[in-house]
């Protein structure tokens, strides 16, 4: 069991390893149009969607950045299920991030997928043997085919409807932590200390996802806190050197 947890967090970090470009990439595409905005006296670019000139768009390319961010658990589900079984399990776990956003069950949801998916596939390679005739179709058609199967099973039958309200009442929990003056203060205290304790690792990545997973839900205080801890440790070594 302890080996197993071990690999799985090796899988997790791999797909959030792949899935730091598209962030990255996504997050900045939306703020420099906001920041120009800003500049200009505009707070939110929604009410010129419909309209011409430059403002127009600025709201196109924040558009962009919004649907980078929102492939952020159909990257992630995939790459940890490519993590798991290379890629005959990548389909079953872009698919599984995809419903798990389309359903609402969030990273919670997604990652289940993607374990789903990926240890699918891992069975089948280990316990279903073909002909040598026939071994092509294991990658191509098999395995793809059992692991879109259990995905659905799993996230469209039976954890859709509870998976969603898991995510629901946590993202609502976090909403309300984030409104309150002495749990802003907990929670900038805990992603910081996470963020800062080991310069990249698994902790740091683990807050640092954990921000990005609730600013696709909406909520932006905490990608703030944590985007502020970010920036202490080099300065630090900065200041030291």
């Amino acid at each position: 069991m302890k080996k197993f947890f071990k690999n799985a967090v090796g899988h997790v970090m791999t797909g959030i390893g792949y899935m730091l470009p598209l962030i990255v990439g996504a997050s900045l595409v939306v703020a420099i149009p906001k920041i120009i905005a800003l500049c200009m006296g505009i707070t939110s670019l929604d009410p010129y969607a419909e309209t011409e000139g430059c403002t127009h768009i600025l709201y196109l390319i924040e558009q962009v950045g919004w649907t980078g961010i929102g492939l952020t658990n159909t990257v992630l589900a995939g790459f940890i299920a490519y993590s798991i079984a290379d890629k005959p399990a990548i389909g079953a776990g872009l698919i599984g991030g995809m419903v798990a956003s389309n359903t609402n069950a969030g990273f919670l949801g997604a990652l289940i997928a993607a374990f789903a998916a990926g240890y699918t596939v891992k069975w089948a390679k280990e316990h279903i043997h073909l002909p040598d005739a026939m071994q092509q179709i294991m990658p191509l058609v098999i395995c793809p085919f059992l692991a879109t199967g259990a995905v659905a099973l799993l996230m469209g039958v039976i954890l859709a409807g509870p998976l969603s309200f898991i995510n629901a009442s946590l993202v609502e929990w976090l909403r309300q932590l984030c409104t309150s003056g002495t749990s802003q203060l907990v929670l900038a205290l805990i992603l910081g200390a996470m963020i800062c304790s080991d310069m990249g690792g698994p902790i740091n990545k683990s807050a640092w996802m954990a921000g990005n997973v609730l600013m696709t839900e909406g909520i932006f205080q905490p990608n703030v806190f944590i985007n502020c801890a970010i920036c202490i440790p080099p300065l630090a070594y900065a200041i030291a050197t």
